[in-house]
């Protein structure tokens, strides 16, 4: 009994306190700037993603990330561009993957998956060195296309250097240099 005096004591100035206004209670429906930012992003991210055509979305999608470099949906951004780059692949469309690759690049040069992308456009056009550039930052960037990029750039290097990888290491190091890795 003593202890719920002791509550009902203080409870009934703090009821008080709040119901004049000396301690402001807070809105639950405000949102914080960082939360508008979230949702205008994601509300963006999901029109950009209605579209039907592929280079459109691509293209709205490197908009999106140079306007808003710091955004938290640019993981998603940049995934849902990597996807879009695959399915140019599938779909054997090389010349927009050359460019949208490019496009990527200039934006993100960090990324080693698009240089994959990019360095199987080039091998379908038999630009080689090019391609080989290309594979070599793939594979010094380190990611889950190196693998194969490694796979690619040593076909092409044998081709070009009469069956030998003597060289290739070096390559490798001046690509790594090259993305700032």
């Amino acid at each position: 009994m003593l202890r719920r005096a002791y509550f009902l004591r203080w409870l009934f100035p703090l009821m008080t306190i709040f119901a004049i206004g000396i301690l402001p209670i807070p809105a639950q429906d405000e949102e914080s700037p960082e939360e508008i930012q979230y949702r205008e992003d994601y509300e963006r991210c999901q029109k950009i993603m209605a579209g039907t055509d592929n280079v459109k979305k691509a293209e709205e999608l490197i908009a999106f990330i140079k306007e808003r470099p710091n955004s938290k949906m640019n993981q998603y951004v940049q995934d849902t561009y990597l996807l879009i780059l695959d399915n140019m692949l599938k779909n054997k469309n090389f010349v927009a993957l050359s460019t949208l690759s490019k496009r990527f690049i200039e934006v993100r040069p960090r990324i080693g998956e698009t240089y994959y992308f990019l360095g199987i456009a080039y091998r379908v056009d038999i630009k080689r060195p090019e391609a080989i550039e290309a594979f070599a930052k793939c594979v010094a960037a380190k990611n889950k296309l190196s693998t194969r990029a490694r796979t690619e750039l040593e076909t092409l290097y044998k081709l070009e250097n009469n069956g030998s990888l003597k060289g290739l290491e070096d390559l490798l190091k001046k690509a790594e240099s090259s993305i700032g890795k």
